[in-house]
């Protein structure tokens, strides 16, 4: 039998739940207090519940859903929406495409009967986040220098501090191993097999000041390392196959494919500080001050990269640009607001964000975003025009991550805010 006739015949069998049912049970009454909040790509729907009944969701884009819920039928087989068996509220809906407005409804039954009346329709529109933050719990006292995502949350700072979240929102402090203070963090992937089954572990490194080097493997404590230098060190990243790099003080840089045995590079190409790291479809840069980049294919031997810019940069990333006139695809931000730009990493563009004298962190994820001291954060889909965001917040923010259809930052004295 072919697909599409057993998806027909699958939508026919659930239509006809809807309105007789498949078992002795009955409808029940409207669901009241549906709300429907969006976020990035999501919607998280809420609504009153009463013990022992099952409730369904029905979506689809505004455009496409039924004027109103007489039959409920209507809502099937409609482009881009679906009907959701059995679900618990808050349940959030994900996937969706943002600028455009969806509409949503639920009915419950008890039993296995049919359908009851359905809530009164609402509508949410998913956007980019960014746009708006929201300040999460005070993580401590501690400055906050550095931030990863796998699954969860990271944060690493002043004092050897470190905390851990599931949603960047609600923290708790971790057991460190060091008072060094901790400048930034990494998430790698790696996979555990055991007894023929193989696993993936999320993993941590933190690096700070005096070569600095913490691991965590999954849920279990940190660890420290030597890493065979005593310069500060003050990012890391992972390449996501196995090879990571530390960048600090001086132009040090120090790799490792385990997390354990660390050596440094045979040549940084450069003496200054090195403030930022990532890699890069392949290659790996270093950012650094006095307008420092280097590159690197292997880790071991960096070359230098003209910038054209006298700043100190503490930050970098790569996104796609949006712009149909911009081919943006690095992005540099560091001291006095400097942004540069570069589809190539051969040619760069700079400006100046205003109102802000150090950026220190950019990301990409659905577009670009970069916070700095004054607690200024801006967004751009193409990195070429800024928006600068309105928040409650003035503390230096000295970090940012990528989460799932989220971004987290954090700052001095504990300072953290989410944008969903």
């Amino acid at each position: 039998m072919r697909l599409q006739s057993l998806k027909v015949i699958a939508s026919l069998l659930v239509a006809a739940a809807i309105t007789v049912g498949c078992g002795g049970g009955s409808p029940a009454p409207a669901p009241t207090g549906l709300t429907a909040v969006a976020s990035e790509s999501t919607v998280t729907l809420t609504w009153d519940t009463t013990p022992g009944v099952e409730y369904w969701v029905f979506y689809a884009p505004t455009a496409f859903a039924p004027k109103d819920n007489s039959n409920m039928s209507r809502w099937f087989n409609l482009l881009g929406g679906a009907v959701l068996l059995n679900v618990r509220p808050p349940y959030t809906i994900a996937g969706l495409a943002n600028a455009n407005s969806y509409s949503f409804t639920v009915n419950g039954r008890t039993g296995g009967g049919p359908g009851g009346p359905a809530a009164t329709t609402v509508s949410a529109t998913p956007r980019l986040a960014g746009g708006t933050w929201t300040a999460g719990t005070t993580i401590s006292t501690q400055d906050f220098r550095g931030l990863a995502y796998g699954g969860s949350y990271i944060a690493v700072g002043t004092g050897g501090a470190i905390a851990s979240s599931a949603d960047a929102t609600t923290w708790t402090n971790v057991t460190s191993p060091s008072t060094q203070s901790l400048n930034g963090v990494a998430y790698f992937p790696s996979n555990v097999t055991t007894d023929g089954i193989t696993t993936a572990t999320a993993n941590y490194i933190a690096v700070g000041d005096a070569g600095t080097v913490l691991t965590t493997t999954g849920t279990a404590a940190w660890t420290s390392k030597t890493s065979g230098t005593a310069k500060n060190l003050y990012a890391v990243a992972s390449n996501g196959l196995g090879l990571s790099v530390a960048v600090g003080a001086d132009g040090t840089i120090i790799t490792s494919s385990d997390t354990t045995t660390w050596k440094p590079a045979t040549s940084s190409g450069t003496t200054n500080d090195l403030r930022a790291v990532s890699s890069i479809s392949g290659t790996w840069y270093a950012a650094g001050t006095n307008g420092t980049l280097v590159k690197s294919t292997d880790g071991l031997t960096w070359t230098s990269v003209a910038t054209g810019s006298a700043a100190n940069f503490y930050g970098i990333t790569y996104g796609a640009s949006t712009s149909t006139t911009a081919a943006v695809a690095f992005v540099l931000v560091g001291s006095g607001g400097t942004v540069l730009t570069s589809a190539d990493a051969v040619t760069w563009t700079s400006q100046v964000l205003p109102g802000t004298s150090k950026l220190n962190a950019v990301v990409y994820g659905s577009q670009f975003v970069t916070v700095g001291d004054g607690g200024k954060i801006f967004t751009s889909t193409d990195a070429v025009t800024w928006t600068a965001v309105v928040t409650n917040n003035t503390s230096n923010l000295l970090t940012l991550a990528r989460g799932s259809y989220t971004y987290a930052t954090a700052g001095v004295a504990g300072t953290n805010l989410t944008s969903k």
